[in-house]
C-alpha cells in the first residue's frame, strides 16, 4: 500500500463559515480521528490533495503539521469525505488515525479482468457489488481487488466466496454476495399503436364486446 506525505495546517477556527473561507483560500477542512486521542482540526491544500489523487484508493498519509516540527507524524487513511453537489470537488475530509501493528476494516474497490467469450456472443456483465469490506494491517491494504471473469459463462456469477486474496486479508463481505453475472440481452418488443390502446382497454375493464 501507498504511503505519501501531505503537509496539513492545524486549524483553531470551526464551523461552517469558517470552513467556506478555508475553501475560499484553496484549503480543505479535515478532521483527524481515533487512536485515543483527541479529534485534531487541520486543512490540506487543494492542489497538494489534487495532485496525489487522494479519495481514489486506499493510501496512507504520514500528516506532517506545517511549523510543528515537533509534533510526531500521524499515520492516517481517509475514513470519510464530502464533494460539493455540482462542482464534485473535495469539500471536507476524515482521516482516521492507524498503526501499522494493528489491524483496521476497510472497503476495497472490486475490478473485474479477462475477456469472457459470453460477452463477446452478446451477453452482458452486470456488476452487483463495486467494493468489499476486509480486515487486515495497514501496510497489506490493496488499492483494488481483482476478479477474473475470463471463464465466466452465460448465466453464471462470481461472488465474494470466490475471491482469493493475499495471506493477511481477511474479507468480512457477505460470501453469498454476487459480485458479477453475465445475463442474456433484453429483447426489445415493438409494439403497435393498436395493440397498444388495444390492451390499455382490457386493463381499464373498457374492451367492446
Amino acid at each position: 500500500m501507498e504511503q505519501i506525505e501531505l503537509i496539513v495546517k492545524e486549524r483553531e477556527k470551526f464551523g461552517k463559515g469558517s470552513s467556506k473561507n478555508f475553501r475560499k483560500e484553496g484549503l480543505i477542512p479535515a478532521v483527524v480521528y481515533g487512536g485515543n486521542e483527541k479529534p485534531l482540526h487541520i486543512s490540506v491544500r487543494s492542489l497538494d490533495f489534487k495532485k496525489i489523487k487522494a479519495g481514489t484508493s486506499n493510501i496512507i498519509y504520514n500528516l506532517k503539521i506545517e511549523e510543528k516540527k515537533e509534533i510526531p507524524i500521524t499515520m492516517a487513511i481517509i475514513s470519510d469525505f464530502q464533494t460539493h453537489y455540482l462542482k464534485n470537488n473535495i469539500i471536507h475530509l476524515d482521516f482516521k488515525r492507524i498503526s501499522l501493528d494493528k489491524t483496521i476494516s476497510v472497503d476495497v474497490a472490486v475490478h473485474h479482468i479477462g475477456k469472457s467469450p459470453a460477452i463477446k456472443a452478446g451477453g452482458i456483465l452486470e456488476q452487483h457489488t463495486r467494493e468489499i469490506e476486509i480486515e487486515c494491517l495497514p501496510d497489506r491494504i490493496p488499492n483494488v481487488i481483482e476478479v477474473d471473469i475470463s471463464e465466466l459463462k452465460l448465466g453464471e456469477s462470481v461472488h465474494v466466496k470466490d475471491i482469493k486474496v493475499s495471506e493477511g486479508i481477511k474479507i468480512l463481505t457477505d460470501k453469498k454476495r454476487t459480485l458479477f453475472a453475465i445475463v442474456a440481452p433484453r429483447e426489445e418488443v415493438e409494439v403497435s399503436k393498436e395493440e397498444a390502446e388495444e390492451k390499455l382497454k382490457k386493463s381499464l375493464g373498457t374492451e367492446e364486446e
